[in-house]
């Protein structure tokens, strides 16, 4: 079915804008957090929220892709 069809988006540009959304919020949580964990030297910490920016960053595209290949039903 796609992304959108579940959540009632009909529109692929509102679909991707919400992935688009999605991504930027997350986005800058890790950010946040990396300076955090980088002030206080915790490079454990600083290694997990580089490794959640990277599922941010495979989540946006696996939307971005249904997003784009949505078909009707």
């Amino acid at each position: 079915m796609g992304f959108g069809f579940r959540t009632g988006v009909r529109s692929a540009r509102v679909a991707l804008g919400f992935a688009v959304y999605a991504l930027v919020l997350g986005t800058v949580l890790v950010l946040v957090g990396i300076i955090d964990f980088i002030g206080t030297g915790e490079v454990l910490w600083l290694a997990l929220m580089v490794l959640i920016e990277a599922v941010f960053i495979y989540g946006f595209i696996q939307l971005a892709h249904q997003a784009r290949n949505r078909r009707s039903t």
